[in-house]
């Protein structure tokens, strides 16, 4: 019996690339991490990725989004993400961990355990499978659990901040994480005059970035009810729409490979290329 579990949480070659050739460049670890360090990148749209990693039997992601942007214009990281199987360690013989350069999936297995994580646009899927039932413990955790003075935000130098709290909703079958900068509302433009900047130069942190809201769901839109977030999550759990969404995520990748390669149409241009040299601009396809 094979029981599937889901949750919904983003080359330059001398001779044209198909998925078939490019599965020797994937990257392969046959052993778990020993931190965020040894993660592996995942890429969505608009913005939206990940680093995903196995350490001490659980998958744990960092969600990221590049419009993640506070009501002072800082870039917030949104926060770690653990899911952890129960009754199950990962990490143990027979682990693998592959990036699959065709499809900008990441698998994991270990024996009859599956899993793969990929993005569906903006929205991190993740699908696992196994020989038997497995429960999942999936937590959450985030730094700005409440207000936070005095961080220094460069290592190295400069004046330290404050930073916001962000609101966490968790329920029976879901959580919903996120940071709402209207909570927070902050004049910029009197701050930008008091240092004679014109406040027409930050219109487009007072008119946009004070109604943003971010969230885990990585599909949050100015002034989007929480509680729609988490019925898109679950409509894309219906076998259909799920299917859908991988296809247009295939279709979308292998548009990418094709178009990130050099065609040399003959033998002694793939020489010169060997040996570094250009090719004209009316060689290359």
């Amino acid at each position: 019996m094979n029981i599937k579990h889901l949750l919904a949480f983003l080359l330059l070659s001398i001779a044209p690339l198909h998925a078939a050739d490019i599965s020797k460049y994937n990257v392969v670890w046959d052993s778990p991490s020993k931190d965020s360090l040894d993660s592996m990148p995942l890429s969505g749209r608009l913005g939206a990725g990940a680093n995903v990693w196995v350490e001490a039997g659980s998958i744990w992601i960092y969600p990221s989004h590049n419009g993640a942007y506070d009501e002072v214009g800082r870039l917030l990281k949104l926060g770690c993400i653990r899911v952890t199987p129960v009754d199950f360690k990962l990490g143990e013989a027979g682990f693998r961990q592959e990036l699959v350069l065709a499809n900008g999936s990441i698998k994991i297995e270990q024996g009859d355990f599956k899993a793969s994580l990929w993005f569906a646009g903006e929205t991190l899927v993740l699908e696992s499978s196994s020989g038997k039932p497995l429960a999942y413990d999936v937590a959450y955790g985030t730094w700005r659990d409440r207000k936070r003075d005095g961080i220094l935000v460069d290592v190295f130098s400069g004046p330290r901040q404050s930073f916001t709290q962000d609101q966490v909703h968790p329920s029976k079958e879901v959580f919903v994480w996120f940071h709402r900068n209207a909570d927070y509302p902050v004049d910029l433009a009197e701050k930008a005059k008091k240092q004679g900047i014109s406040p027409e130069l930050v219109r487009d942190l007072t008119t946009a970035r004070e109604n943003l809201v971010i969230a885990v769901r990585l599909g949050g839109k100015l002034d989007a009810d929480p509680q729609q977030w988490e019925a898109e999550a679950k409509a894309l759990l219906d076998p259909t729409a799920l299917q859908a969404a991988k296809a247009d995520e295939a279709k979308r990748w292998q548009t990418r490979v094709a178009q990130s390669h050099s065609r040399v149409p003959c033998e002694r241009h793939r020489e010169l290329a060997r040996k570094g040299n250009a090719l004209c601009a009316a060689d290359a396809g």
